[in-house]
């Protein structure tokens, strides 16, 4: 389009503003920026983080920083995928690591008032019925802060055969321990396939038809048909 020329010169200003003002406030905020809206990588963010001085590597903004270099490192295929143990919708307790050795588990990272995520759940209950059989599991975690929501969501859509979970129990206040603070989770819908072993070996962002026949793709590697 028409504004990706200025888009890109605002980038590099911002990236340039940030080079040479370590000392900034603004700086780990711009960064900030740069990494979760413009998708800057993470070893350019890990380049500019590393100089800036101590008290801004420590501000609230250089903490969030930190924060998602460790989501999105742990979020990576071929890394071990981080075990986490919450309630599911029923109040029944559900622990990633449980599955190891039985289980293939995707984890689908949704919400109810997010149409794609939603829009991508006939194809999954394709996946389940066809994979479920020979030890395919889906745990859907979702980021609703309305619990009715989520519950209406799960049965309009018929997905009630799956696990569902909260990425956070207080959604306005996640803690170290919420699902939400483990992974890379937006934008959803997002998708982290793991195997057997508990290593990550698929990861999808959006709802495509290229993202659904890459992950039959996966799926027929995995059980062989």
């Amino acid at each position: 389009s028409n504004i990706n020329p200025y888009k890109k010169q605002l980038n590099q200003i911002d990236l340039k503003f940030i080079a040479e003002n370590p000392n900034s406030y603004l700086s780990p905020f711009l960064l900030n920026q740069q990494f979760l809206i413009y998708k800057l990588e993470n070893d350019s963010v890990k380049f500019y983080y590393n100089r800036f001085s101590s008290n801004i590597q420590t501000s609230w903004s250089g903490i969030i920083i930190v924060k998602e270099l460790k989501r999105k490192e742990n979020s990576t295929i071929g890394h071990k995928a981080q075990n986490f143990e919450t309630l599911d919708i029923n109040n029944n307790t559900i622990n990633l690591s449980s599955f190891e050795g039985r289980s293939c588990v995707l984890l689908d990272f949704w919400a109810s008032w997010c149409v794609p995520c939603r829009e991508a759940n006939p194809h999954l209950k394709l996946l389940y019925k066809k994979y479920n059989p020979k030890g395919f599991e889906i745990i859907a975690i979702s980021e609703d802060a309305d619990k009715k929501a989520w519950a209406k969501a799960i049965i309009q859509d018929s997905t009630t055969r799956w696990h569902h979970v909260l990425g956070a129990k207080n959604l306005s206040s996640p803690n170290e321990d919420d699902i939400m603070n483990k992974y890379e989770n937006r934008p959803i819908p997002m998708q982290f396939l793991i195997d057997k072993n508990g290593i990550i070996i698929g990861k999808w962002i959006g709802q495509s038809k290229e993202n659904e026949d890459d992950l039959d793709k996966k799926l027929k590697e995995v059980f062989g048909f």
